[in-house]
């Protein structure tokens, strides 16, 4: 017996399946020497959808995720997702970095000017930045350092590791 198409099949099937329709419907113009028309198009368009209804889903988990377990504002969570997404590293990555409190903390994050504790350590250090601009700023530099460890090292875990012996790289609560 034949299993139908419901939400407890894998993705992969019903991709396969809509694939092998959207062949026949083809074999089927092709037969009646229709021209291709606005139905092949939206057939054509229809596995894009479903990646960006994938993806979507998959940012709304991460993000829900980020808040619910690890007391993430929803905005900060947003922000991680989206500047991960837009400095070229996976999203997963940079959400375990917010979790583990990790970021660049040296010249790169931090503005040149930024106001220091008596101790000479910047502030930003010990709280959450005041300035949403800082925090995007810092959010960039260690996301596309991160990045520039996953293209040379031979392994996430590799990456990971030296990101974290990096010399600029420290606490930091987001």
């Amino acid at each position: 017996m034949e299993q139908s198409a419901g939400p407890g099949r894998a993705a992969g099937d019903r991709q396969s399946e809509f694939l092998a329709a959207l062949e026949r419907y083809r074999a089927w113009r092709a037969r009646d020497g229709g021209e291709p028309g606005a139905i092949e198009c939206l057939l054509d368009r229809a596995p894009v959808a479903a990646e960006d209804a994938a993806r979507h889903r998959r940012r709304e988990e991460l993000i829900e995720r980020a808040v619910h377990e690890d007391g993430v504002e929803r905005r900060v969570a947003e922000e991680v997702y989206d500047l991960a997404r837009d400095e070229g590293i996976e999203p997963a990555f940079a959400f375990e970095l917010v979790r583990c409190g990790v970021a660049v903390t040296g010249p790169e994050g931090e503005e040149p000017d930024a106001p220091t504790t008596l101790r000479g350590y910047p502030t930003g250090l010990y709280g959450l930045p005041t300035d949403d601009a800082r925090r995007e700023r810092l959010l960039r530099s260690t996301f596309r350092r991160l990045r520039g460890l996953l293209e040379t090292k031979g392994s996430p875990e590799e990456a990971l590791i030296a990101f974290a012996h990096e010399p600029d790289v420290g606490e930091y609560e987001y």
